[in-house]
């Protein structure tokens, strides 16, 4: 879960304290409601839950942006240490060098219902020892990217796998499912999905109720939807197994 993020400035120093404290501003990455009614909800709950998961997920929050038109936002810190675009990653290589945390992604962005996991909204440095995986984008999870359709979307994919690409998900075949080579993973992070507290997935959901960005039956949906999944990720994985195509030799079942 450690990970590097960039610091853009340091301040000046906070009264009092030994540890002689200061303030400071970091790089983020910032993304509002203003196309997507959903965008702030889906990012915020996914991360939430994602980073109790043990994913590398970069911490993150909704911030207020004083003296701006668009006053709310999700902020998510900056883990790209330099100015250059991030490179798509390479499929193959990142389930063959991090077949753990690729099932674990895998499974996570099933329980999400993530169908836009493609080469780059996904970092792996393979290059460092050990290598390292960070995980980001999750705009379209969720409520989905049609605006006023959240709900719709929930009913719609409640017992679906939600990353295979179908008529039903729409958009993208999930990246890694078809290179992925081995079960080996899949009881553990399902048991870590599976740990995930009622009141956790209930204190997200109900986090951008107040500032308005979804109703209180869009959270209920949500809160219904992601612990009906998470009570159901085994079955919902074994069942379709045959869409994991890498998998030739199965030792998974529920």
């Amino acid at each position: 879960m450690a990970g590097l993020f960039s610091l853009l400035k340091i301040g000046s120093k906070i009264g009092g304290g030994a540890l002689e404290s200061h303030h400071a501003s970091l790089r983020s990455v910032v993304k509002n409601n203003e196309v997507l009614k959903y965008c702030i909800s889906n990012e915020f709950i996914c991360a939430e839950i994602g980073r109790f998961v043990g994913l590398p997920i970069p911490p993150c929050g909704i911030v207020y942006a004083q003296g701006y038109a668009i006053k709310h936002w999700f902020a998510s810190l900056n883990f790209n240490l330099t100015a250059d675009d991030l490179p798509p990653i390479d499929p193959q290589k990142c389930t063959d060098d991090l077949p753990d945390l690729s099932t674990g992604l895998i499974l996570f962005d099933i329980w999400i219902a993530n169908p836009d996991r493609h080469r780059k909204n996904l970092s792996v440095d393979l290059d460092e020892r050990p290598p390292r995986m960070s995980i980001f984008d999750h705009s379209h999870a969720l409520f989905g990217h049609v605006n006023g359709a959240g709900i719709q979307r929930l009913n719609d994919l409640q017992d679906r796998l939600g990353i295979s690409g179908g008529t039903v998900t729409g958009q993208n075949r999930h990246c890694l499912i078809d290179k992925l080579n081995t079960d080996s993973f899949f009881h553990k992070w399902c048991d870590r999905i599976v740990s995930v507290p009622d009141y956790l997935i209930e204190d997200v959901c109900n986090g951008t109720v107040d500032m308005k960005m979804i109703t209180t039956q869009e959270a209920s949906a949500a809160k219904n939807f992601l612990i009906r999944r998470r009570n159901n990720i085994r079955a919902l994985v074994d069942s379709n197994h045959g869409e994991f195509s890498g998998i030739n030799q199965r030792s998974f079942s529920v």
